[in-house]
């Protein structure tokens, strides 16, 4: 939902909208991401990740919102970056939904928030409502002193 952002009112991103020109700041997927994503509530990492998607800046999203234990698991798998932008792309619809219905039900009972370990928070749809949505589930864990996306199912 592109609602979910205000688009912005100065800047290379904001001219380019009014120009319908695109710059490398601009381009979706742009290799330079010049934003910074910080996350310390679910939201805000909700808010990140969807922005990232929207816009297909995968690299900030690898760089700044996934967490280290999740790189960590990709390298040990021989897996990259690259892996992680392709699996973002093929599930960025499914994703999106998940995240948008979540935001519509955090404050009542569609939602459930639970803490995991001694730093995780997980934020599931209710059972009603899993069968409708590919993605339930989110993980997020406290990384240095931020909070990170761990894992989506």
């Amino acid at each position: 939902d592109d609602r979910a952002v205000p688009p912005p009112t100065r800047g290379p991103e904001a001219r380019s909208r009014a120009t319908g020109a695109r710059t490398p700041e601009t381009t979706p997927g742009a290799s330079e991401d010049r934003s910074t994503m910080v996350a310390y509530t679910p939201e805000q990492v909700i808010a990140n990740i969807k922005r990232g998607l929207r816009l297909r800046e995968y690299r900030g999203l690898w760089d700044q919102v996934l967490a280290e234990a999740t790189r960590e698991v990709y390298a040990r798998e021989g897996a990259t970056y690259e892996d992680f932008a392709v699996f973002c792309d093929e599930n960025r619809s499914a994703m999106m939904e998940f995240f948008n219905r979540v935001g519509f039900g955090f404050y009542n009972s569609d939602v459930v928030r639970e803490s995991f370990g001694t730093t995780g928070v997980r934020v599931s749809l209710h059972p009603s409502l899993s069968d409708q949505f590919t993605f339930t589930e989110l993980e997020m864990i406290r990384e240095s002193g931020q909070l990170r996306w761990l894992m989506i199912r």
